[in-house]
């Protein structure tokens, strides 16, 4: 999966690309708290992402909103 991110100010715009398609990605940043969501493409069910921001590594949970799953992820600047 490819995470494109770009801040303006504390909010999050973007786009994730992978497996399951290309979707658009919103969200914001607080401090060292990133969050963000997107819709999987074909599905309709939203995926949303929590993690902290550490240099350029993004580490923390994903969920989808319909509960079939939970985990963790890791994002790294290229």
């Amino acid at each position: 999966m490819e995470l494109m991110i770009e801040q303006a100010g504390d909010e999050l715009t973007g786009s994730v690309s992978g497996d399951v398609g290309n979707a658009p990605i919103m969200g914001k940043v607080e401090n060292d708290m990133v969050t963000f969501s997107h819709v999987l493409p074909d599905y309709g069910v939203s995926v949303a992402y929590t993690g902290k921001l550490e240099g350029n590594t993004i580490t923390g949970t994903v969920s989808f909103a319909d509960g079939a799953a939970t985990g963790n992820f890791r994002a790294q600047k290229k």
